[in-house]
């Protein structure tokens, strides 16, 4: 690997500005941003890959939960209120595969080794340290640079997994990346020991991911991803009350709330929402939607769950889904 085409910084908050330099095909990003993970509300943002970058080089101090940013434009955090074209494909690193069992285990392969295989395909990406990251427990989210749709996002995945696997770079897929609406935050650190641990990659001398090409080839030889978001199977037609006949879910949100199925499922109440079990983060993100116009509560997760798909979920909705494996 040559060491004049890539870029790595420990604690990026000492001077990069002069590193942060090179030239993408991509002038400006279409892109949104959140307050908080809890308000799915958007904000139009429009940096150049160069201002993104050096704002991702840069951690702040503070608490996980703050500004984030998702992969499009859109109004509202949810699936039917965002783009259909992206400009960044990202990468969450947190687990990856223990060679020895199979298994997925928590903390990525080492950032580097990511980096080395996207410098040795020439894809222009940056690289920075998330909140959890510790002494060899890493943690960090891959920005690469491409224009692409919906429906070529499982398809530039695997690519992607396929090279890092076939290099024996053993990052596991989770479902964040597939999630087209999935809240990334801005680099922030708890305090100033893990900010002299946080690492940022960057390579600037090759090209921005070409989405169609790799389409294309992929398709060759693999068979095309499911879709992304498949539609829901729900009842085809809505149940007839009329003459005796009974109403399962609406009798079962009658005798279950959200918050029976929540609590005996693992999720425990913190501050007016939920947190999930065997939460790494600590953040409630399952919060309950009591003013529906239909009356019915519901939830809404912002979390790292199953409940987390862009959608409102009564309480029949969370058994099966919690315990049913979505099956109807």
């Amino acid at each position: 690997m040559d060491r004049r085409d890539t870029t790595r910084t420990a604690n990026a908050g000492s001077n990069t500005n002069e590193k942060l330099q090179g030239d993408y095909t991509l002038n400006s990003l279409a892109l949104a941003t959140g307050k908080q993970v809890n308000n799915p509300d958007l904000t139009p943002y429009t940096p150049t890959p160069m201002t993104l970058i050096k704002y991702l080089s840069e951690p702040e101090l503070g608490t996980k939960d703050g500004v984030y940013f998702i992969r499009c434009s859109g109004s509202k955090r949810t699936n039917n209120d965002t783009s259909d074209t992206a400009d960044i494909l990202i990468i969450d690193a947190d687990s990856r595969i223990d060679l020895s069992t199979g298994e997925i285990v928590s903390g990525a392969v080492a950032a580097e080794l990511v980096h080395q295989v996207l410098v040795n395909l020439g894809i222009n990406h940056c690289i920075y340290s998330s909140y959890s990251n510790d002494v060899n427990f890493y943690k960090y989210r891959v920005i690469i640079f491409c224009r692409y749709t919906r429906e070529q996002l499982p398809i530039l995945l695997d690519y992607l997994f396929a090279e890092l696997h076939s290099n024996e770079v053993m990052l596991a897929p989770v479902k964040e990346n597939r999630t087209w609406a999935q809240a990334w935050y801005f680099p922030r650190v708890p305090d100033e020991q893990r900010k002299a641990l946080f690492e940022f990659f960057q390579f600037n001398k090759g090209d921005n991911l070409n989405a169609d090409a790799i389409t294309q080839d992929w398709l060759k030889n693999n068979p095309k991803p499911e879709p992304i978001d498949p539609p829901p199977l729900i009842p085809k037609n809505p149940i007839n009350e009329t003459n005796g006949r009974r109403n399962p879910i609406k009798e079962f949100n009658q005798s279950f709330s959200v918050y029976d199925i929540l609590t005996r499922n693992g999720y425990t109440c913190k501050n007016g929402a939920f947190l999930r079990p065997n939460s790494e983060t600590g953040i409630a993100g399952v919060k309950i939607c009591r003013d529906c116009k239909d009356g019915v509560e519901r939830v809404y997760s912002h979390g790292n769950d199953v409940l987390n798909d862009g959608k409102a979920h009564d309480a029949f909705d969370c058994y099966r889904l919690l315990e049913c494996g979505g099956e109807w």
